[in-house]
């Protein structure tokens, strides 16, 4: 092992406080620890520098011409670390920069999007981002700031609110209905065409669609994209499973009484780790605003 080393940096915490406080007693009560833990850090800086840092006058502690250069590069070292501290924080608390919202394809596309440009009339600096995934993400990694999702969210760490029922009915286009009839029940879909989505088979609540689909004769076609899913449905290629938020404001769509459907809760969810700068509040209780505002009735 090299001489000068340090091989703990925080060891440099403890020797400003001993250098400052003139004694190993104050500077254990200044960093809330013991006495024997001050000296066992000192020693350690001291073999790791191979320099004596202090010398003992009576009970006090005086610090040597080598531990006072030492002093006043930590004293840098500590300006520049609180320079840090403090530039990223007025930075969190900036309305300002880049927030990343994970979302289903369905969510994100007829849903977030309506709402962007009044969010950037209130919020000019804030730049937005969208990561489609049907999978849920990891927001203790940063993967998104936070998330819109069907599931609950297990980690104890995760903030989630619930701000709308996710529902799903059969839906057919009017074309597709005048040509092959309309379905009375269940029973009568066996003489229909489905369209399957397969983004289905990992949700939770969708057993009975899941049952359908897999003993079904006449599956005649199949996505893992809400977009794609939705215009097969209005281009008349049969009956679909629709999520009712978006389905119920498309003109050529019908929706089916079939005693077929799903209603699951949609939570908002972020992370108590990486939730703290004001951008990611802000874009936070605005999602949550919109989802709640009385005239928003298509989450109810």
């Amino acid at each position: 092992m090299s001489q000068h080393r340090i091989d703990d940096w925080d060891d440099l915490r403890f020797f400003l406080a001993a250098a400052r406080a003139g004694s190993f007693m104050r500077a254990a009560d200044d960093l809330r620890t013991n006495q024997t833990t001050v000296g066992r850090r000192i020693e350690r800086l001291e073999a790791g520098l191979g320099v004596k840092l202090f010398d003992r006058v009576g009970r006090a502690m005086r610090v040597t011409p080598a531990g006072q250069n030492l002093l006043a590069m930590a004293e840098a070292m500590e300006e520049a670390a609180g320079n840090i501290e403090r530039d990223l924080a007025g930075h969190d608390r900036e309305l300002a920069g880049e927030v990343t919202i994970a979302a289903p394809e369905g969510l994100a596309s007829f849903a977030l999007t309506r709402w962007l440009a009044d969010f950037r009339l209130r919020y000019p600096r804030i730049t937005l981002r969208i990561k489609v995934s049907n999978q849920v993400v990891d927001l203790r990694t940063r993967q998104a700031d936070m998330a819109l999702q069907l599931a609950i969210p297990l980690d104890p760490r995760a903030v989630g609110v619930k701000v709308g029922t996710f529902r799903v009915h059969p839906f057919g286009s009017h074309e597709y209905l005048t040509r092959a009839g309309t379905p009375a029940g269940l029973d009568d879909l066996a003489r229909h065409d489905l369209l399957d989505h397969w983004g289905y088979a990992a949700l939770p609540g969708f057993d009975q669609w899941r049952r359908l689909t897999a003993d079904h004769p006449r599956v005649v076609f199949a996505t893992d994209s809400a977009r794609v899913y939705l215009e097969a449905a209005r281009a008349g290629l049969g009956i679909a499973f629709l999520p009712v938020y978006y389905a119920r404001s498309m003109d050529n769509l019908r929706e089916l009484d079939l005693g077929l459907s799903v209603a699951m809760p949609l939570w908002l969810v972020s992370h108590s780790e990486t939730n703290g700068a004001a951008r990611v509040q802000a874009v936070f209780r605005y999602l949550r605003e919109r989802f709640a505002d009385p005239e928003e009735k298509r989450f109810s």
